[in-house]
């Protein structure tokens, strides 16, 4: 609101019985965290990256009670999520996508461990056998070959993962920049390849790598949908947020009230 007025016309039709009409206002982007937090509760399957998001939210927000997490909520949530992922993991650590069995997505495996991490950093229970299985296989991602940049972005992000659960990943990662440089030299570093390798030097103490390669990403840089691997400009934003606020506390006053809107558009598009 640049005014001291708006006018919001509801100009879809409803049906009368079922419809809600609010408002929420906020300062910051949080706010449409009500309206997402709704699609989650009403989205109709659960798959593994289904279910890690619904209880991600339910995670992270759930300190928060006007964003409509009560503690029982919260905890019936999570401790849906735990016993799922549980269910799902097979021998060699990784979660299938509806089962434990081999039909499986290497990026849905990363974003569940990235979920059982935080978890464990938030002093919620989380099954540690199951969480060193699945760490275990992030090391199997690690040192397997890319043929792809979406191949790399998964890499980048188990790398991410194990260096914040205190795996030495050196030798994996330089071999990962390494191919980068030598095969994709144009396309990695503002792809969130480069936010995650970015996040990780910093973790590693290679402050000065990581501060070169995170400024030169920014937010609403050009990125080539690809739904097929879990990839669009509002994934690699929110995330590149994530990251920025996190690992680069000093890079905070150089985000912009437009830069917001890189989030906020897509969201409001549909």
């Amino acid at each position: 609101i640049k005014k001291d007025r708006k006018e919001i016309p509801v100009t879809r039709v409803l049906y009368p019985h079922f419809r809600k009409l609010s408002v929420n206002a906020s300062l910051v982007p949080l706010g449409l965290a009500h309206g997402l937090n709704q699609y989650l509760d009403e989205f109709p399957y659960g798959c593994t990256e289904q279910l890690t998001s619904k209880a991600f939210a339910a995670l992270i927000l759930g300190k928060r009670p006007e964003f409509g997490y009560p503690t029982q909520k919260r905890n019936e949530l999570l401790g849906q999520a735990m016993k799922i992922l549980q269910a799902r993991q097979n021998e060699e650590g990784a979660f299938g996508f509806w089962a434990a069995n081999s039909h499986v997505s290497d990026f849905q495996v990363v974003y569940a461990l990235h979920f059982l991490t935080e978890a464990k950093d938030h002093n919620y229970p989380v099954p540690m056998n199951v969480l060193q299985k699945g760490l275990n296989y992030l090391k199997i991602i690690l040192g397997s070959d890319i043929d792809s940049l979406a191949a790399a972005r998964i890499h980048a992000y188990a790398a991410y993962i194990l260096t914040v659960n205190g795996i030495i990943t050196t030798s994996g990662l330089n071999d990962l920049v390494g191919k980068l440089e030598s095969e994709m030299p144009s396309l990695w570093e503002q792809d969130l390849t480069g936010i995650y390798i970015a996040a990780t030097y910093k973790l590693h103490k290679r402050d000065r790598e990581a501060d070169q390669l995170i400024k030169k990403s920014r937010p609403g840089d050009k990125q080539e949908t690809d739904y097929n691997n879990y990839y669009d400009q509002l994934m690699r934003d929110a995330q590149y947020f994530y990251i920025l606020s996190r690992h680069f506390p000093q890079l905070k006053n150089t985000i912009k009230a437009e830069d917001i809107l890189h989030l906020v558009e897509p969201v409001i598009k549909g």
